[in-house]
């Protein structure tokens, strides 16, 4: 009687083993399964051009913030800000310094255009206004996103091959590409 008692309270339990091996084939799926997903093109470059859009509002309120001008630079695998008159002070709560580069995650993606004056560069004065509008064209295996950014409300839009998608991160809302063409 007791020798059928142990085998039947053994089968009902969850054993260390089960877990373990639960627990290796969701690592093993996990290996194959994320580097797959940041592969596709569509994914990696919408994100990458989202976060430029995010960085440049930030760089835009941190100039009306603190009261400083901001350049917004760019370069082919990244892009960084800089207070033009005096370095941030920290007081902001999301005062950290700008400065992205496409190595890791992004690996691949370049900026292949950058359509800002002579110097492709931008300047948001101390109200936190965009001195001037223009594009970024971001480029990632054969596809393209353009962010476009307009003359003093800094508001973006960024264009992909489906069309206009304005992605205005200060304001939460998304526009589709028949809003975008509307003044």
């Amino acid at each position: 009687m007791t020798l059928l008692r142990s085998r039947t309270s053994a089968r009902a339990g969850i054993s260390l083993l089960g877990i373990l091996l639960w627990l290796c084939a969701l690592a093993v799926i996990s290996l194959l399964a994320i580097p797959q997903f940041f592969n596709r093109t569509d994914v990696t470059l919408k994100h990458a051009v989202e976060l430029l859009a995010k960085d440049l509002h930030s760089a835009q309120n941190r100039a009306a913030y603190h009261r400083a001008p901001t350049l917004f630079r760019f370069r082919s695998t990244g892009w960084e800000a800089h207070d033009l008159d005096a370095p941030f002070s920290g007081a902001a709560p999301h005062d950290y310094p700008i400065e992205r580069s496409f190595a890791g995650i992004f690996d691949g993606v370049k900026i292949v255009r950058i359509a800002f004056g002579d110097d492709d560069a931008l300047e948001f004065d101390a109200r936190g206004e965009a001195l001037e509008g223009g594009e970024v064209e971001l480029a990632f295996r054969g596809q393209q996103r353009v962010l476009r950014l307009d003359p003093g409300t800094g508001r973006t839009t960024i264009v992909g091959p489906e069309g206009a998608i304005s992605e205005d991160h200060r304001r939460g809302r998304s526009r589709d590409a028949e809003d975008a063409t509307q003044p």
